[in-house]
C-alpha cells in the first residue's frame, strides 16, 4: 500500500498515459534502503498491462551503462561501462552484462577496436564461466 505517495502515483500515471499516448519515456528510481521505491515500481508494472517491461537492479555504475545505451546516449554508456569493467561483481551485476554494454556503447559511438576487445573479453568471460555462448562477428561501427 503506498501511503502520503501522491505526487509519486501522480508521475507514474502521467508516465503511463504518455508512453500509452505514443511518447517515448524512462524511469529510473533512486533513493535510500527503504524508501518505497519497490513499492512505487510494484504500483507501475501492476497498471503497466500491454507494455514490455525490463527491470534492472545493480549498483549505479554498472547500471548507468545499461541505461544510458537504452536512451541511445552511446558516449556516456562507454564511459559508465569503462569504469565498472575492471571491477568484481556487486549485488549480482556480472561482468557480462557490463561487457556486453561496453560491447554496444563502443559500438555505436565509432570505436569499433574497443567493442571488439571487450567482445573478445565478454567471450573469454562467458566461457571461463562454462556458458556456451560465442562471437559469430567483430562489431562493425558502420553498420551501427
Amino acid at each position: 500500500m503506498l501511503l502520503d505517495r501522491h505526487t509519486e502515483v501522480r508521475t507514474l500515471d502521467r508516465l503511463l498515459g504518455d508512453v500509452r499516448g505514443g511518447q517515448s519515456r524512462a524511469l529510473a528510481l533512486r533513493g535510500e534502503e527503504g524508501v518505497g521505491k519497490t513499492q512505487l515500481l510494484e504500483y507501475l508494472v501492476d497498471r503497466a498491462a500491454g507494455f514490455w517491461l525490463m527491470r534492472a537492479t545493480g549498483v549505479q555504475s554498472e547500471m548507468r551503462a545499461l541505461l544510458y545505451n537504452s536512451l541511445g546516449r552511446y558516449g556516456e554508456a562507454r564511459e559508465a561501462a569503462t569504469r565498472a569493467k575492471d571491477n568484481p561483481p556487486v549485488m549480482g551485476v556480472e561482468p557480462w552484462l557490463v561487457l556486453s554494454e561496453l560491447v554496444e556503447a563502443a559500438a555505436r559511438s565509432g570505436e569499433p577496436d574497443e567493442a571488439a576487445e571487450a567482445l573478445q573479453r565478454l567471450a573469454e568471460t562467458t566461457q571461463a564461466a562454462g556458458t556456451d555462448w560465442r562471437s559469430v562477428s567483430k562489431p562493425d561501427a558502420a553498420r551501427w
